[in-house]
């Protein structure tokens, strides 16, 4: 679990033995100078990569008519500061800008903007700022389980964006998943934005069991116990 929310931290990493198959834990610390390792570490996962699996995967993705993220899209309290986070920090230009002078609910006039971020892949962040109060910013409770999350090209630029985040003292905390290693960095609008570095096979690793068999089991076991909170009753 988590040791700290700020800085580096302890985790747990699966040693293969002789035969690739999960032998021991042992603890190592994940940071840039020992980060490649850990990362490299995961190269050997208890998964077989599977070339069946992996065709499979390919005829399902070309069946499969939606495409990639266009943008996912937030608002956001301070658009100068949300540029400075996404741009400088992390690493995204910013490569488009529309004010917009027409209000799409109800065709008023208006004066927003929308931003837009771009990734590698010509998908999009994107966030909006109102120029008035007709539609109040409410400030967000942060949650990990609320979060978006992006690949990085390489572990050189993940921990360099890692030493970014620290340089502006922004908080941070560092997960060794079983498929990845995850950044959950505070944005500035107090939610977290994950930077993660697949490991070798994470499709397969993702794979391993039939999902709807999984969900359709944990639903019939937990599917009701969670509460909801209706808007306006949240704390």
């Amino acid at each position: 679990m988590i040791d700290t929310l700020l800085g580096l931290r302890h985790a747990n990493v699966a040693a293969p033995n002789e035969i690739g198959e999960t032998a021991v834990n042992k603890t190592m610390k994940i940071g840039p100078e020992s980060g490649r390792d850990a990362l490299a570490d995961m190269t050997a996962l208890t998964i077989t990569p599977s070339r069946e699996k992996a065709a499979q995967r390919r005829l399902r993705q070309a069946k499969t008519d939606v495409m990639q993220y266009f943008h996912n899209a937030y608002r956001v309290a301070d658009m100068e500061r949300t540029q400075h986070f996404y741009e400088d920090v992390i690493g995204v230009p910013l490569i488009g800008c529309e004010v917009v002078d027409v209000d799409p609910i109800d065709n008023s006039p208006s004066h927003y903007i929308h931003t837009f971020f771009e990734l590698a892949d010509g998908s999009y962040l994107a966030f909006f700022q109102y120029n008035n109060d007709k539609y109040p910013y409410f400030e967000r409770k942060p949650s990990y389980m609320d979060h978006c999350a992006v690949t990085v090209r390489d572990d050189e630029t993940f921990w360099a964006t890692v030493e970014r985040v620290k340089a502006e003292n922004i908080p941070y905390f560092l997960v060794e998943h079983p498929n990845c290693t995850s950044a959950y960095i505070t944005e500035p609008d107090g939610g977290w934005f994950e930077i993660a570095r697949p490991a070798p096979f994470c499709a397969d690793t993702m794979e391993q069991d039939d999902a709807h068999e999984v969900l359709a089991k944990w639903l019939a076991e937990h599917g009701d116990r969670q509460r909801v909170v209706a808007w306006g009753e949240h704390e």
